[in-house]
């Protein structure tokens, strides 16, 4: 991360962003928690949301260094591959 992304205008363009796609339908943003602390932990996103033909997306993540290795990722990946599955109807 650069030294600018972590100040509150980079979080308020990066949560707009999150915002605007997910109104396109082009992705959805998610944060991960740790449920112990409530502490913002990672995050994870659905992204380039294709439907039609395709119906595919991708997962895109990050977990902080401090969270790693408790299967946090772990969870939030089942949980966004069922969600995408199941919910959107996505196959790829």
């Amino acid at each position: 991360w650069q030294p600018d992304e972590l100040d509150r205008t980079a979080w308020r363009l990066r949560i707009s962003r999150y915002r605007e796609d997910y109104a396109q339908g082009t992705a959805i943003a998610f944060f991960i928690y740790e449920k112990s602390s409530g502490k913002l932990a990672g995050g994870i996103t659905l992204g380039n949301i294709r439907h039609g033909v395709a119906q595919s997306g991708h997962i895109g993540y990050w977990i902080g260094e401090r969270f790693g290795n408790r299967g946090l990722m772990t969870e939030a990946v089942k949980l966004v591959s069922r969600f995408a599955f199941d919910t959107l109807r996505l196959h790829r």
